[in-house]
């Protein structure tokens, strides 16, 4: 429901949405760094931004980021019969949206240098795991 109000440009109501799905999530066995909720949250920071909320924006932004980062140091060296190769990639592929997507609030804010330095990584990201000739490349 939340993906809906989001699509529909209800913000209030997507932002109410994510949190009350997450608030149940996390409530149970979900853990913070699982891909789900930093998909969430990555949507709530993008509804900071289109609010112009600025410090709430940067705080999910940079919260989904690190968590992705750190989830990917970790998940490094696991064997396959303990996370897929696909699980990574799915994870590595949430770190390099979550880059594009701070990347374009940054440009919006006219901070260029940085925006350029978050749309690099990401497209290293794409190419590492997509390839060079995948679409989204």
């Amino acid at each position: 429901m939340g993906n809906v109000a989001y699509m529909q440009g209800q913000l209030d109501n997507a932002e109410k949405l994510y949190k009350a799905a997450m608030s149940y999530m996390l409530a149970g066995d979900t853990k913070e760094d699982d891909n789900a909720i930093l998909e969430m949250s990555l949507k709530l920071a993008s509804i900071y931004a289109a609010q112009k909320e600025h410090k709430l924006a940067v705080a999910g932004y940079q919260f989904c980021i690190l968590t992705l980062e750190e989830k990917i140091a970790k998940q490094k060296d696991l064997p396959e019969d303990v996370l897929s190769a696909e699980e990574k990639a799915n994870t590595q592929l949430l770190l390099g949206m979550s880059l594009d997507s701070y990347a374009r609030y940054l440009l919006n804010i006219n901070e260029l240098p940085a925006a350029q330095k978050m749309y690099e990584k990401a497209l290293q990201i794409s190419n590492d795991v997509q390839g060079e000739t995948h679409p989204q490349v």
